[in-house]
């Protein structure tokens, strides 16, 4: 496929050969008849000519080549070049039949600088004083009209074709920047919310396993000082066993620091209702989700909301990745018994049992850690209709 950077290549190349076509037909016109009149307007022609390759009118004319604004916006400065340009011809023309033939090359530099409308209005133009300045200096023929005539269509549609394609090049390379933002930012958006499910699982595992482990070393010890403190036991074994206690306690302490710590950063000095809304704002949907909270907020177990926000997450990387949606809505609801969350996407949807068929580790792992504290985890979902995931976990987990 053709690049923006070939299309330039080739207009640029253009360009300069129509420099050197205009200087030779410049000096053809001049030659047979050099004088002041004819030379005057020479001169006047090729220094506004030279005056479009130079400067900042030459700046502006290489940019209407390589501004991609440029094709749809025209530069007052070149427009008024251009006429100027071929109100200079035209005196050339009228003064020696030699400058019509400039008329060809003239009829790119007007496609190169103008398009639309005003490029046909400016060839058709071009081309009626063209004929006019021939039929001043010789009876007028066929080939004098049918010349500049033929001239100008085949200009235009080299010059509007290839106009056109440069816009659909540089459309289609747009598109394909804008897709392959879209898909890095989806595979960070996916390898985050992996890392947070990772973190939140570990979080949980810590939780279950060590921190519950000291916590009944700790009631264990305080227990068995009760009772040496009562029998009389000997001083040093208390304190070694007070000592165990505290040691205890402090790494208890580190323990739910280090869960805390790899707990969703939502989750930081944030309720359970902020967290949600913090991590529906910051989707690349943006205001295609909505967050909604029905009932009457309440502080749940840690593990309990870090369990909501990590579904949340979850639930919002596979619409953002796989279901093309244009709206969201995520609810948390407040029950007496249990809290719930929903995610409703109006996307593609899928076939659930056929998802799970092929092995959808994250939704398996989600539902697993929904289970484990005692709750509900679901999907409804039909092809062409969107999808609902929804957990359900007893407030007391």
């Amino acid at each position: 496929m053709d690049t923006p950077e070939t299309l330039d290549r080739i207009w640029l190349g253009l360009r300069f050969s129509l420099d050197i076509l205009v200087t030779v037909l410049v000096v053809v016109s001049v030659l047979p008849n050099p004088n002041w009149h004819i030379l005057t307007c020479a001169i006047l022609f090729f220094a506004i000519y030279l005056a479009g390759s130079f400067g900042p009118i030459g700046r502006a004319r290489m940019g209407s080549v390589r501004n991609e604004v440029a094709l749809t916006r025209r530069n007052p400065m070149l427009l008024g070049w251009l006429i100027a340009l071929l109100l200079s011809w035209a005196a050339l023309a009228f003064a020696t039949l030699d400058a019509s033939f400039l008329i060809f090359p003239l009829f790119f530099v007007i496609l190169q600088v103008t398009g639309g409308v005003p490029s046909v209005i400016l060839v058709g133009l071009a081309t009626i004083t063209a004929i006019c300045a021939i039929a001043m200096h010789a009876p007028l023929t066929f080939g004098g009209v049918i010349g500049p005539l033929l001239g100008g269509a085949f200009s235009l549609t080299v010059g509007l074709g290839f106009r056109l394609l440069q816009r659909e090049t540089l459309a289609k390379t747009r598109a394909l920047e804008e897709l392959s933002a879209a898909r890095a930012r989806s595979e960070a958006l996916s390898r985050r919310a992996g890392e947070l499910d990772e973190r939140a699982r570990l979080a949980g595992d810590i939780h279950d396993t060590v921190a519950q482990g000291l916590s009944s070393i700790q009631l264990l010890l305080h227990s068995v000082e009760a009772r040496m403190s009562d029998t009389n036991h000997d001083t040093k074994s208390l304190e070694a066993l007070r000592l165990a206690r505290t040691v205890a306690s402090d790494n208890l302490a580190e323990t739910r620091r280090i869960i805390a710590a790899l707990q969703p950063a939502p989750l930081a000095d944030a309720d359970l209702p902020s967290a949600l809304e913090k991590v529906c704002g910051t989707t690349i949907l943006g205001d295609a989700v909505s967050f909604f909270v029905d009932g009457e907020p309440a502080r749940l177990p840690a593990d309990v909301e870090a369990t909501i926000v990590r579904v949340a997450q979850s639930s919002l990387s596979n619409v953002v990745k796989h279901s093309h949606a244009t709206r969201c809505r995520v609810t948390l609801t407040y029950q007496p018994d249990e809290v719930i969350l929903d995610v409703v996407d109006n996307g593609d949807g899928f076939d659930p049992k056929q998802k799970f068929s092929r092995g959808s580790v994250g939704i398996i792992n989600t539902q697993r850690r929904v289970e484990s504290l005692g709750g509900t985890f679901t999907i409804e979902s039909t092809p062409g209709h969107g999808c609902g995931v929804s957990i359900s976990i007893p407030r007391c987990a």
